[in-house]
């Protein structure tokens, strides 16, 4: 990681970079079937339970991952990063997990969102976020365009799902776009 220990703090959540330890927090997060299907890595979950994983992102020079905590009680609540930092482009790319299925709410997604994004363009220096989004995904589309981002490019047939191939799409969040976006304005 480009910095060992980084800690954001918002109204409802916090974000913190991850530490070895929480390799025993991934081991306790359940599938939830119904919405890993719109997740365009179906593998995610049992790669970050892997303790390789954790060790390899605590030594990754261009990537930030951090846990998201309920501000409150600091129960674990998800995971959101930003890897293959572009130091010479000032280019990022950006994901977010939720693993609990009572903190996919507005206040939670949109704040944690906001405090990585925030550390992106604030901290970082970052000109331009991208991410990616099934096709099939409406609510995770809209979320991005609330946060600003823009669909840039469509990959056809791209993830097999049930049996069938859904379209990858491609979005991207500039500096000028975040701050002018619905959710910043909401979640500065």
């Amino acid at each position: 990681m480009i910095n060992k220990e980084i800690t954001c703090n918002g109204k409802n959540v916090d974000i913190r970079s991850i530490r070895q330890s929480d390799h025993k927090i991934f081991l306790d997060w359940q599938e939830l079937d119904e919405l890993n299907r719109y997740f365009p890595n179906k593998n995610f979950l049992n790669e970050i339970k892997n303790k390789s994983w954790v060790n390899s992102k605590i030594n990754d020079k261009n990537g930030l991952y951090f846990i998201i905590m309920d501000a409150k009680d600091k129960t674990n609540i998800g995971i959101t990063i930003l890897e293959n930092i572009d130091k010479k482009n000032f280019i990022a790319s950006w994901g977010i997990y939720i693993a609990q299925r009572r903190f996919m709410k507005k206040e939670y997604v949109f704040e944690a969102s906001n405090l990585v994004l925030n550390f992106a363009f604030k901290n970082l220096g970052m000109k331009k976020v991208n991410g990616c989004s099934l096709a099939n995904n409406i609510q995770g589309r809209n979320f991005h365009k609330k946060l600003g981002f823009k669909e840039e490019a469509i990959f056809n047939n791209q993830i097999l799902i049930d049996d069938y191939y859904v379209d990858l799409i491609w979005i991207s969040l500039t500096y000028a776009n975040y701050f002018k976006s619905e959710s910043y304005r909401l979640h500065p």
